[in-house]
C-alpha cells in the first residue's frame, strides 16, 4: 500500500513534469534543427503540430518535380482544408521552405455548420512550411493529458464533457474526451497495480520455491507480460469506446488480483488438506522381527 501511494505521488507530480519537459525539448530540437526527409508515397508529419500533413506519390525523372501532391491543413480542427496538385516543387526562401503547387484543386469547408466543401481550382499556389521557426522554450505551454496533474486533468475532462454537446465536430471532441479519461484513470490504476502483483506474487513464490530461481523468474516475467498485454488491450478498448475508460484501465488490476486471490485460496486449501492427510495417515511403527529357529 505504501509503495502504491508513493507511486501515485510520482504519477501525479514527477511524470507530468517529465512528459512536458520531454515534449518541450523535442519541439525545440525540431524547430532549431529540423530534419526534412522526402519519401515517396509516405505521409510526412514534420508539421503535424502545426496541423499540417502532406505527401506526394512519385518524382518526375526529367523535371524533378513531385507528382500528385496532397496537403491536409488544419487537421486538429476536425474539418481540414485539403489541396491536391498534379505537380509540386520544394524550395527555400529567406530560411523558409516554400512548397509550390501546380495545377490542382483546393477543398475548403464551408463557413456554415454543414458538411459541404467549396472547391477552388488553381494553376499555381505557394505555401510556406514553417520548418525553421524559432520559438522560446518557455513559450511552449501546449499541455497534453499526459503532462497534466490529476487536478488539471480532472478539470480538462469536465470541460471536454461540456464541449461535446456544443462542438461542431462532436466525434473529434469525444475522441479527445476518451483519451483524457483513459489517462486520468491510468494515473490511479498503474500505482495500485502493486497490490495486484502482491496478491499474485505470494502464492507464485510458494509454488516455485522448490522449482528453482529460473522457474520463478520465468513465471514472474510471464505475469508482467500478461499485465502489459491486458493494459494495452484495455487502453485501445477505452479509446475506441468499446469499454468505459475506468473499466478499461482497471481491468488488468482486477484480472491479476482475482487470479492471485483464487490461487492463494487454492494453495491454502491444499495446504490444509495436506496437513489433515499427514495427521491421519500416521500409522504406528511395526517392527517385524525374524524369529530364528
Amino acid at each position: 500500500m505504501v509503495l502504491s501511494v508513493v507511486d501515485l505521488g510520482l504519477m501525479d507530480y514527477a511524470l507530468p513534469k517529465a512528459n512536458l519537459a520531454y515534449a518541450t525539448l523535442k519541439r525545440d530540437i525540431q524547430r532549431h534543427n529540423p530534419t526534412f526527409i522526402l519519401e515517396e508515397a509516405t505521409v510526412m508529419k514534420e508539421l503535424e503540430r502545426e496541423g499540417k500533413l502532406w505527401m506526394y506519390e512519385s518524382t518526375d525523372a526529367k523535371s524533378g518535380r513531385m507528382r500528385e501532391v496532397k496537403i491536409w491543413d488544419g487537421i486538429w480542427s476536425g474539418r481540414p482544408r485539403f489541396s491536391h496538385a498534379r505537380e509540386g516543387s520544394l524550395g527555400f526562401e529567406s530560411g523558409r521552405a516554400m512548397l509550390t503547387l501546380y495545377d490542382g484543386l483546393t477543398y475548403e469547408p464551408t463557413t456554415d455548420n454543414s458538411d459541404g466543401y467549396r472547391v477552388t481550382k488553381f494553376q499555381q499556389q505557394q505555401l510556406a512550411l514553417q520548418l525553421t521557426e524559432d520559438l522560446e522554450r518557455g513559450a511552449f505551454q501546449n499541455k497534453t493529458p499526459r503532462s497534466m496533474r490529476i487536478s488539471q486533468l480532472k478539470e480538462f475532462v469536465t470541460d471536454l464533457r461540456s464541449a461535446v454537446e456544443t462542438s461542431q465536430n462532436p466525434d473529434y471532441t469525444l475522441s479527445k474526451l476518451r483519451f483524457a479519461q483513459v489517462e486520468y484513470h491510468k494515473k490511479f490504476s498503474i500505482p495500485f497495480a502493486c497490490l495486484a502483483f502482491g496478491l499474485m506474487g505470494v502464492p507464485l513464490g510458494l509454488m516455485v520455491k522448490q522449482s528453482g530461481r529460473m522457474i520463478g523468474f520465468g513465471v514472474g516475467l510471464a505475469v508482467i507480460l500478461i499485465y502489459y498485454l491486458l493494459l494495452q488491450i484495455g487502453q485501445s478498448a477505452g479509446l475506441n469506446g468499446m469499454l468505459s475508460p475506468a473499466l478499461a484501465m482497471w481491468l488488468p488490476n482486477v484480472v491479476i488480483g482475482i487470479f492471485g486471490i483464487a490461487l492463494s485460496i487454492r494453495m491454502i486449501g491444499e495446504g490444509t488438506l495436506r496437513t489433515w492427510r499427514d495427521r491421519n495417515s500416521k500409522m504406528p511403527l511395526v517392527v517385524n522381527r525374524k524369529v530364528e529357529s
